[in-house]
């Protein structure tokens, strides 16, 4: 057990900074964090150093330099050209993780919508604080935990001009423009019920904050093995997607999507759906749910949106939003369709949010499964995903395997802007005729990315119609079930596959 401590700190030292402190109060490590550190996680990433090893050993032993060769070279050889194979890709690992880490120079801004004052990052702020009925403990929470009057004005100062302008400067810059900035820490201070500091105290901002868009970049190694495992499911489910007619299309700048035609012909014309997958290894680990939804939906167009850069398929480019609702617009075109039913898991209900808020008009009606975009202004989605050091099994495997694979972080570290991927209740779409709120959302009470039960109670006060009455929102809470575990269980797709049907 010793032995598997020293291993385990080792591995996580790289990725837990000794100058963070967590929100959370330290958990205790669970049995299965450790079988599935000791059987899954440490072969993989021993791969990664015992490969050079392994190659000079056997080099070595091929040219005598020790002796009599000891190996046959029938078994020599192979293993010498699979350790230089990862060798080189270790190179090429770490070639791209420099070149992945640098932070964005022009990050997108809030959209104007929210330009109820001069700047919309004002309005932005003050709908997020709608939703928050403890401000004091939502601003401590990206702050790592430190109490509200531990902070300073320059803290505040510098954690609003990341979290709303995803701007990095230091918070005692005369020539930045610190007006609105000012006003909304005043605000802060106000609705937090805390007396700001004394300035002889204010000197500096001392207390780290969640930045992760700026913060180091972080990502762990992995052998190409791993990337051929993935790849291969990759083409597995390709075959499994072409046999039920599905064909793939290259549209825009890194975006793909796969297409099926109606099988049947309807009696009466029936919207397409179009799905959007979440990170993880692709669309194979959707199979399951996708043939059942394609034998239900015979007489409608199916779209399949891949995500390739967040499906460990060695995809550095990352569409921005604007890259992504162009490809969109051209997909649905292409197949002349003027609006779809819309559903989206963990990281693709993202994609569906610009959809809902950008283009509107595309949209009858939207299925969002264990969501990501509500209440994106607190800091459970980055703090779960980037920052939380693993205490279960669920929890290392998802860290190892998804959180630190290289063109994942690259993907959340470096192009996952809060203010953008944020949905509002009120921006869900209506029917068109008797404007009920047209969306269907599922949550996992135990989601381990999400506060799913604080979303939950957000989505139940339901929104307000232009007439004052109340719209409620279909939500149904999955009792026991963590993110993505219901993809296991088709009886709980089945539930999110039946407002597809509806």
């Amino acid at each position: 057990m010793e032995l598997l401590q020293r291993f385990r700190h080792a591995i996580l030292s790289r990725t837990t900074k000794p100058t963070r402190r967590s929100f959370d109060a330290p958990k205790p490590k669970t049995w299965d964090y450790y079988v599935l550190l000791a059987i899954l996680v440490l072969p993989v990433r021993c791969i990664v150093y015992l490969a050079p090893v392994a190659l000079l050993a056997l080099t070595a032993d091929q040219w005598q330099c020790l002796g009599p060769s000891k190996v046959s070279p029938w078994v020599a050889l192979p293993l010498i050209l699979y350790c230089t194979t990862e060798v080189v890709f270790s190179l090429y690992h770490h070639h791209w993780k420099m070149s992945l880490a640098a932070t964005q120079s022009n990050p997108p801004q809030v959209r104007k919508n929210f330009a109820t004052h001069a700047q919309p990052s004002v309005g932005l702020l003050e709908r997020c604080m709608a939703d928050i009925p403890d401000v004091k403990a939502f601003v401590e929470e990206w702050f790592y935990g430190t109490p509200f009057e531990q902070l300073t004005r320059h803290d505040l100062r510098r954690w609003l001009a990341y979290v709303l302008y995803s701007h990095d400067v230091s918070s005692d810059c005369v020539e930045y423009n610190w007006a609105d900035i000012d006003t909304m820490v005043d605000q802060l201070y106000a609705q937090a019920g805390v007396r700001e500091r004394p300035k002889s105290l204010d000197t500096a901002a001392r207390n780290p904050c969640i930045r992760h868009t700026i913060d180091a970049f972080e990502c762990m190694e992995r052998p190409l093995i791993a990337y051929v495992v993935t790849m291969g499911m990759d083409v597995l489910a390709g075959l499994i997607l072409s046999q039920l007619g599905f064909q793939r299309h290259v549209v825009g700048r890194g975006c793909t999507y796969w297409h099926r035609t109606a099988i049947l012909t309807p009696a009466v014309p029936q919207e397409p759906v179009v799905f959007v997958h979440g990170i993880g290894s692709g669309l194979l680990m959707y199979v399951p749910m996708l043939l059942q939804l394609a034998a239900e939906c015979s007489t409608r167009q199916l779209f399949l949106f891949e995500l390739r850069y967040v499906s460990m398929q060695l995809e550095a480019t990352v569409p921005s939003q604007d890259d992504t609702l162009g490809a969109i617009s051209h997909m649905l075109r292409a197949h002349r369709v003027e609006s779809a039913h819309w559903m989206g898991h963990s990281l693709g209900t993202v994609v569906c949010s610009w959809v809902c808020k950008e283009a509107p008009q595309r949209v009858s009606q939207v299925t969002l499964i264990d969501p990501v975009v509500f209440l994106l202004c607190r800091r459970d989605v980055a703090y779960n995903f980037l920052y939380r050091e693993p205490a279960t099994g669920l929890q290392v495997i998802m860290w190892y395997f998804v959180s630190q694979e290289l063109h994942i972080a690259h993907a959340i570290r470096r192009h996952f802007w809060w203010y953008n991927n944020i949905l509002f209740p009120e921006e869900l779409p209506r029917h068109r005729e008797t404007h009920a709120v047209a969306a269907s959302i599922f949550l996992s009470s135990s989601d381990q990315i999400t506060d799913a039960p604080t979303v939950h109670a957000l989505l139940q006060r339901g929104v307000q119609l232009a007439d004052g009455r109340d719209a409620p929102i279909q939500v149904t809470l999955w009792s026991g079930l963590t993110h993505g575990e219901m993809l296991l269980r088709p009886h709980y797709y089945s539930m999110a596959l039946a407002s597809v049907r509806s």
